[in-house]
């Protein structure tokens, strides 16, 4: 039983020596596919929960104004709720609006909140807009 039991041991080490490549290859492409299925999956529910959380909430005034603000603001000066007013530019509008689809839903409510406060925090969001688009 002993010499059946080597026998067989050496025989599965050597095909295994034999075809090492052919398995490789086999396991990465395997490995490949259950990673990117993962991955879709992890997507597909974000996406999912995303999608229900818009979906049970109307739009806030702040996401009204935002909107609004994208869709219909031409470069030139804006007036900001605090009295201040500041020169934007077409460029400086697309930035905002590349950053509010890049956040998480929590910074785009801080974001919501804090950007047609003041001059001062429009200017820091534009700010972290250029810098996170670096980034990229």
């Amino acid at each position: 039983m002993n010499i059946s039991r080597t026998l067989l041991k050496n025989g599965i080490k050597e095909m295994i020596s034999e075809n090492e490549e052919y398995f490789k290859q086999n396991i990465e492409q395997a490995l490949a596919v259950k990673l990117n299925d993962s991955i879709f999956a992890v997507r597909q529910e974000v996406a999912n929960r995303l999608f229900e959380e818009t979906q049970d909430t109307k739009p806030s005034e702040q996401l009204e104004e935002f909107v609004n603000f994208v869709e219909t603001f031409k470069p030139g000066k804006f007036s900001f709720k605090d009295g201040s007013v500041l020169n934007i530019t077409e460029k400086e509008k697309e930035l905002l609006k590349d950053l509010f689809e890049n956040l998480n839903a929590k910074n785009r409510d801080q974001m919501l909140n804090e950007i047609f406060a003041n001059s001062l925090n429009f200017k820091q969001h534009i700010e972290f807009a250029q810098q996170t688009r670096k980034l990229q």
